[in-house]
């Protein structure tokens, strides 16, 4: 399936943001990391970090 846009759509990533809440902004850097290097290899284009 396939269709055409008049605007081109960009992909954001709030996980990290977002996702942060249920563990208290208390994400550790090594999961960050992880989480933003598979984010990354997926293609996502913008990954929000910090709330």
């Amino acid at each position: 399936m396939s269709f055409r846009t008049e605007f081109d759509i960009r992909i954001t990533d709030t996980s990290l943001r977002d996702g942060s809440h249920h563990k208290r902004h208390q994400f550790t850097a090594d999961e960050v990391v992880s989480i933003v290097r598979a984010l990354d290899a997926a293609g996502v284009p913008v990954i929000e970090v910090t709330h």
